[in-house]
């Protein structure tokens, strides 16, 4: 009875250790981005990183990404008094996003949820401030308020075959980046969000 017993959990670990497989790859695509209660229209940006996969069973793995994304706005609307006409200008901000996803696959498709750290790396906040200078405006049309987001991944992906993937996600900020210097935004949160389109390459 011991003897069979043993047998049992040797095979049950074996067929554990079995499962658990770690995959490296690379992504790239398309990613279009705003800010919460902006006049603004949505930037056309892109994203490219890596990742690794953890799998841990047949249908649940964890993925690890580090990913360069640009977000932002396009066109945004700022205004700073009843006689001055509106400035209209982009905000590009570009981050070193870090997140850690859920991933439950079925068959060909799978769906992940999970956070996300994204630090700031770059903006265009000096070429707005010659914008200012050389247009006569009293105050740039935003402050940075912070430059790290925590956000929220939510997303679905299908494999193509063995190696390549689509998928497309949803990220929430839920730290407001930055706040404008117009009476029209007073009060509102500015927040992140994007929608990430791409291919993903996954190495053998």
């Amino acid at each position: 009875m011991k003897k069979l017993l043993l047998a049992l959990v040797i095979l049950g670990y074996s067929q554990s250790e079995a499962q658990v497989k770690f995959r490296g790859g690379v992504k790239a695509g398309y990613a279009a981005s705003t800010i919460n209660n902006l006049d603004a229209d949505y930037r056309n940006g892109l994203y490219a990183g890596v990742y690794g996969d953890l799998n841990l069973s047949r249908i649940y793995s964890m993925q690890f990404e580090m990913l360069y994304l640009q977000q932002g706005v396009s066109d945004l609307h700022v205004y700073q008094g009843n006689n001055l006409a509106p400035q209209i200008l982009d905000v590009n901000r570009n981050y070193l996003s870090l997140n850690l996803l859920n991933k439950f696959s079925f068959n060909k498709i799978s769906m992940f949820v999970g956070p996300g750290l994204d630090i700031k790396i770059s903006d265009n906040s000096n070429s707005l401030r010659n914008y200012r200078e050389s247009q006569d405006y009293y105050s740039l049309p935003y402050e940075n308020n912070s430059d790290v987001d925590l956000t929220i991944n939510i997303g679905v992906a299908f494999k193509i075959n063995n190696n390549f993937s689509i998928e497309g996600r949803l990220r929430q900020g839920i730290i407001e980046q930055i706040y404008t210097n117009s009476a029209n935004y007073y009060g509102d949160s500015n927040l992140n969000k994007s929608f990430l389109l791409g291919l993903n390459y996954t190495f053998d």
